[in-house]
Order: C-alpha cells, then structure tokens, then sequence
C-alpha cells in the first residue's frame, strides 16, 4: 500500500512536471502581491475587483497545493521539506484570511454577489472542502516522514526522535495525571463540604463555602482537564510535534460538549414540575437524554467548522455550514422546547403570576401554539439562574439592605398602615421584652457570630492552666449585648470558680485611690494606696473570675482624667495568677482610649462584637414573643405587598419583615426589640397586626449649634454623663450644657439615667451617631 501511494505521487509531480524554480518563482510573486491586496482592503478601494483578484490567487495556490506539496512532502530531505511546508501553509492560511475579510466586507455592504451559484463557485466549495482534509495528511505524512528520516541519519537522528518522542509521552501523560489528581481531590472536598455544612448551622459563612465546594466537586475535573491543555500546547510548541496542536482544539471542544450537556440538563431539571421521586427520576433521564443529543449536534457543528477555518478561514464554505448548523440548532431547539411542553405548562402554573399564569399554561398544551415553548423554556431558565444568584447574593449583607429597602418602600406607599386609635400594648406583653438582664435562660439568643463560645473557652483553658493570659475584653456598642454576655459568663462558672461581677459605678472612677479602692472592696482587701496586699492575696486565693461592666466609667476625656484607668492598666499587667479578668467597653469609648492610650497592648484578648444577623433578631424576638398568649398577623403587609394567602407566601413576608428590621435597627438587639413594640397594632384581643417599624428621622439636628452637637459627642463616648461631667470635658458654662440637655429630653433623644446622668435613646441610636460621625464628631 505504502509502495502504491508512492507511485502515485510520483506519477502526478512527473506528469505536471512542476520544477523547483517555477514553484519558487511564483511563490515570491504570490507574497509580493499579498501586501498590495491587504492594503486595497484597509483602504475600501475597488473591494470587487481586488476580491477577483485575491479569489485568483487564492485558486493558484490551493490548486498548487494539490498538485505539488504532496510530492514534496513525501520525497524530499527533512529539512526542505518542512521548509516548503511550513511557507506554502503559511501563504495559504495568510490568502484564505485575506479572501474571507473581503467576503466580509462585501456582503455587510449588501452585495451577496459572491454567493451567486455558479460553475466558478461550485468549484471553490470543492477546492475548500479538500483542503480540510489534505491539512491533515500532509502534517501526517510530514511527522512519518521526519521520522524516517531520524532513524536512517545514525546517532544523532535517534537521540532528536527519543527526545521528541518523550516529550510527547509526557505531554499525553500531563492530562491523564492531572485528571487521576482531580478525581482524589474530589474525595478530600466531599469531606471538607460535610464538615463546612455541619459548621454553616452556626456561621452562615461556612454555607458560602459548602455551595463553592459543591460546584467544584460538578466542574473540577472537566476545569483541570481544560487548563492541562494549555500546558500541552507550551510543551508541543518546544518539540517538532507543534504541528500536532492543531488537533487540541477538538478534545477542548468535547470537554466543554460534557461541561455544556451537565449545565443543559440541570437547566432542565430546574424548569421541570414533580413531586414524586419517580417522576424526577424519569425527567431526570429524559433531560439528560435531550442534553445530549443538543450537546452532540454543537459539538460536530463546532469541530466541522473549526476545522475548515482553521485551513481556508471564514470563507464560502465555512459560512454555508455556519449557517445551516444554525438553523438546524434553532430547529432542534424547537423540537425539544415542544417535547416539554407539559412541564413547562405546570412550571408556570406554580409560579402563579396574575392572568399570565393561567392563560399561557394552557395554550402552551395546545399544539398550534409549538413556537411559544421555546421561548418559554429559556425565559424559565433565564429567571431560575436570576432567581439563584439573586438567592446566593443575599448572604451578603450589602444585598440584605438594599433589598430592605425595597420592601420598605413597597410598605410605605400601601393605605394599609394608616389606620389611628389604636390601643397601647399591654404590659404583660411588653415586659418579655423588657431591655435588662432577666433571669430566663430560655429569653436569651446564642448570636450566630458565637462570641460566648469563644470568652467561655477562654476562660476554661485559663482554668486549665493551659494558658496564661488572664484578660478579656468585650467591645461594643451600647445595647449589642455585653452585659447579658458577662452575666452568662457568670452563670457558667458559677460552680467552677469564685465569680465576682460588679459594673463600674456612674459616679467614675478617675484616680488611681478610687480605682484602687474598688478593686480591694471586690476582694475584701485594703490596697487603696498600693497593689501589694492584692499580689499577697493572689497567692491565697482561688481561682476568680472577675467580671467588671461598663468599664468606660474608668475616664473622662479631659486633663488629668485618665488616672483611674491607667490604674486599671497597672492591675492587669500585675503578676496575677488566680483572677482572670473581663472588662466590657462602649465602642467609642474604646476607639477613644486606643488612640489616645494605645491601651490594646494591655489585654491579652480583645473581642469586638459585630452587629447581629437578620435571623439573630428574628430568633430574639420569636423567642421572647413565644413566651405570651398572643398572636401575630402579617395579612397588612401581605395585602401592601400584593401577595397571596398560602403558606409560603406568608413565611417570605414574615421574613423580609425582620430583614428590615435588623436592616433599621443595623443589628443592634437592643434597638430592634424596641422597633419591634414601635410596629405593633393592637386594637384588644389576642393578635397583633405588624405594621412597619418605626423608623424616627431626626430633621431638627441640622438645626442645632457646633456646642450642643459637642455635648451630645461627649456623652456617645463616655455612654452616660453628669451634667458636671459635661461642664469638665467640654469648658461650657453650665446654662448651654443644661439647656442642651433640655432640648434633648424635650425631644426624645436622651434619657434621664439614675444618679443624674445622662444617655442617648436606644430609640435614636443609629440616628444620632450617624450624624455625628458625619460631622466627623465621633469615631469607631
């Protein structure tokens, strides 16, 4: 056979008898006129004519082609050869490029004069449909013969052949190791994603992560197969196999055929109405079963057209084929879109949407009415992969606001919140949410943050011996839950350890006697003016767990007025070893002290609590809310937000509610409860209508003078402040610090604490640190 094929290309070179001159000759012609058709393009000069010319180019070389190059290639050196491939290719790929971008460029001017049947065109289809193939077994013929020539030169031959040849194993070995590799990583993320989903129950972090790992447990083998390609390709490119790259592109293209069938059947299932699991079985079957024969039809249609372009680009041929494969596809679509019609029919009528529903899902049944299932079917697809980003990005809390937002927006512009004379609640109702400490375990809520997990450890590796930092600090805003954690902390060590709680008192301690004094009053000890009867102590004593509150009550931001805290400082950094020793401080008071006293190198451990997550404060309040005989209806906000009365309408609104609450409220537990009471309706009875939130916007700051705004600064950073306090920090006389908190009392913004001093109202929280941090007044 080998001998046959020989003597049939000698027969053809010697009956054409083209000479190594002529073939040179024309070849230099060729790429001289090139250059002067490439610039008529980029100029838009005479594009017909110059197409006939570069069309009659086109024809020589390919005809050549035929004639000549394979002759060539089969008996000549391995050097000339490759070099009279290598230009011919070169030339032929530059023409057939040249020749599509005039084909372009005519028929987007309208004239589809090159697409007029005709003997000339008939044959340029020929001439392109076999070249695609002549590519091919001339890089064949050219491998087989480099490597007889290897084998026949000696040594020399055979050591380039060896090294070529082990190149190319190891470039056939990279995939397959790289695919072995991915498929044992797969059962390291299995097990990772069962242990990120038992974790995503306490912080929804963890579910973020189990949904990343989930999809690339689906995609990673066909990903790795992918990029290991573009690794093989580097590696040809180094050997005298590059040729053979030319053959990559089909395996990318069946690789992402498995990828694309995998996403169209998942499409499928998602557009699909079952209940029962046979059913999704037998639609599961049924969608992969359509899947692949989609995914089959774009891959040969893919492959068919890469291969021509790759040899006579864009030109005739490829552009017929590209065509029909298009409308084939459309066809097919078509076709598959009507066999679905009965899920997508009852996909629509779950999603009931008013008189759409209704009407399209029956006239989707009818078979006149074919052409609508397609554009149905990818308008569900569409919206399930909308719906499941828009799901995925509601982790965010960015999403969570603005989508409070718009719930909001949707319930003030309803009539159904307008209604007045209504009652107050009653008190045995709103003393569950009563904003102390109460004794019921059951009333307290574990923040998904779990931050009382972590104090409670710290604690325990102290009692252990396990560690010797023996300091904590919690830091928050006021109301986010400090002092319940402190008292937690005490009833969990109650009977492990002496505890000792006691809140620094409002009356301050601003020197080191009075801080002295406090701390050996806790211990039952003298030490006001010196820290060794506590030392002494230390030694004696049990293991104590001291818990102070409000520690802010330890400075005033003035000269001279940070004493008592330093005291504090100097018996934390004591030798102590039986007290270990929790502090919490208001955030601004904190961010104060860290930048004026650098005090964070002090404690051993600093816990900064963050705001609370919408179903913390939805836990919070059900869990209190639970505790009473009443009843909540949320028909107010359904009927305002024009939903329906089933079951999972209902459980959307209800949520979106606490979403814009905690989105008000900026997680703080604290201001919600009081939100919470603020959007109840009571008109007698057992139930509570929810209304909205109240949400009280303060216009008349923007009316106040820089010396109230100062005051009400100072009294955010210390929390609470005497009027004498006050008069301190700021150097105001005492008639605008009194009239100043007059105004604030007169509006609500401050409240009256015991022993004379004053607050802000949880009411106004947000609302007036937000402003003042505008004015650039406080900091956090």
């Amino acid at each position: 056979m080998v001998r046959i094929f020989t003597l049939c290309f000698l027969f053809t070179y010697s009956v054409l008898g083209f000479s190594q001159a002529t073939f040179t000759d024309n070849y230099q012609k060729l790429r001289q006129d090139y250059s002067s058709y490439e610039k008529a393009l980029h100029d838009n000069r005479d594009l017909f004519s110059n197409y006939q010319k570069v069309i009659r180019a086109w024809r020589e070389i390919v005809d050549e082609t035929f004639d000549f190059l394979p002759s060539r290639i089969m008996f000549q050196d391995a050097g000339e050869e490759k070099e009279h491939f290598n230009n011919y290719m070169e030339l032929l790929l530059k023409y057939s490029e040249l020749r599509s971008q005039y084909i372009r460029k005519i028929t987007y001017k309208t004239d589809s004069s090159v697409f007029e049947i005709s003997p000339e065109f008939l044959w340029d289809l020929k001439r392109e449909l076999q070249l695609v193939p002549l590519k091919w077994v001339a890089i064949i013929s050219l491998k087989i013969n480099f490597i007889l020539n290897n084998l026949s030169s000696g040594f020399k031959g055979i050591k380039t052949l060896v090294v070529d040849i082990f190149i190319l194993i190891i470039v056939i070995l990279i995939p397959l190791f790289l695919w072995r590799l991915s498929i044992r990583l797969l059962s390291g993320l299995r097990k990772l994603r069962s242990t990120f989903t038992r974790k995503s129950y306490v912080d929804e972090n963890y579910y973020i992560y189990s949904e990343l790992i989930k999809f690339s447990i689906e995609y990673l083998p066909w990903i790795v197969a992918i990029l290991s390609l573009d690794m093989v390709i580097k590696l040809l490119q180094h050997s005298n196999f590059k040729e053979l790259s030319i053959f990559i592109p089909y395996v990318e293209y069946y690789l992402y055929f498995r990828v694309f069938q995998k996403v169209f059947t998942q499409s499928l299932m998602r557009v699909s109405f079952f209940r029962q699991r046979e059913e999704a079985l037998k639609i599961k079957q049924k969608a992969e079963n359509n899947g692949r024969k989609l995914s089959l039809i774009i891959f040969i249609s893919i492959s068919f057209l890469y291969a021509v372009e790759s040899v006579v680009s864009q030109g005739l041929s490829y552009i017929i084929f590209e065509n029909l494969f298009i409308f084939g596809i459309t066809v097919f679509l078509f076709y598959l879109a009507s066999d679905w019609k009965e899920d997508l029919a009852a996909k629509v009528e779950e999603m009931k949407i008013k008189y759409v529903s209704p009407f399209l899902s029956k006239i989707l049944l009818q078979k006149r009415y074919f052409f609508l299932c397609l554009p149905v079917l990818l308008s569900l697809v569409v919206f399930n992969a909308l719906s499941y980003i828009f799901q995925w990005s509601e982790r965010f809390d960015f999403v969570k606001r603005i989508t409070a937002q718009i719930f909001k927006k949707k319930l003030e512009s309803s009539e159904f919140f307008t209604e007045s004379e209504l009652q107050a609640l009653p008190e045995n109702y709103t003393s569950y949410f009563d904003l102390s400490v109460d004794n019921d375990l059951s009333l307290l809520v574990d923040s998904e943050r779990g931050y009382f997990t972590e104090m409670e450890h710290s604690v325990q590796q102290w009692l252990d011996d396990k560690t010797e930092d023996n300091s904590l600090v919690v830091v928050g805003e006021k109301g986010i839950g400090k002092t319940t954690l402190l008292w937690r902390l005490s009833q969990s060590f109650k009977d492990k350890c002496r505890v000792i709680t006691a809140p620094v008192p409002s009356e301050r301690l601003l020197n080191q006697k009075d801080m002295y004094g406090f701390v050996g009053k806790l211990f039952d000890i003298e030490m006001s003016e010196s820290l060794l009867p506590l030392l002494k102590a230390d030694k004696d004593m049990p293991k104590t767990l001291l818990l102070v509150d409000e520690t802010q009550n330890t400075f005033l931001a003035k000269v001279g007025g940070f004493e008592g805290f330093k005291s504090l400082l100097e018996i934390i950094n004591a030798r102590l070893e039986n007290i270990f020793f929790v502090f919490s401080f208001n955030t601004y008071s904190w961010s104060y002290l860290s930048s004026i006293l650098a005090n964070n190198q002090s404690f051993r451990k600093v816990l900064k609590l963050d705001p609370w997550t919408d179903r913390d404060i939805k836990n919070l309040i059900m869990q209190r809310h639970e505790k009473t005989d009443y009843g909540l209806s949320f028909l107010d906000i359904l009927r305002a937000t024009k939903g329906n009365f089933e079951m999972e309408s209902l459980e959307l609104v209800e949520d979106q509610f606490f979403r814009l609450l905690w989105e008000q409220s900026l997680g703080n537990p604290k201001v919600s409860l009081s939100m919470w009471l603020s959007s109840l309706k009571y008109g007698g009875g057992k139930i509570f209508r929810v209304g909205l939130p109240h949400d009280d916007e303060i216009k008349f700051l923007n009316e106040l003078v820089d010396n109230t705004l100062f005051i009400y600064a100072a009294i955010t950073r210390h929390e609470n402040l005497s009027v004498k306090d006050i008069m301190e920090i700021t150097d105001l006389p005492e008639g605008v610090v009194r009239y100043s908190i007059k105004l604030g009392m007169d509006n609500e913004i401050l409240v009256k604490n015991q022993k004379s001093t004053f607050s802000v109202n949880t009411r106004f929280h947000h609302s007036i640190i937000g402003y003042l941090k505008k004015k650039n007044l406080v900091y956090a």
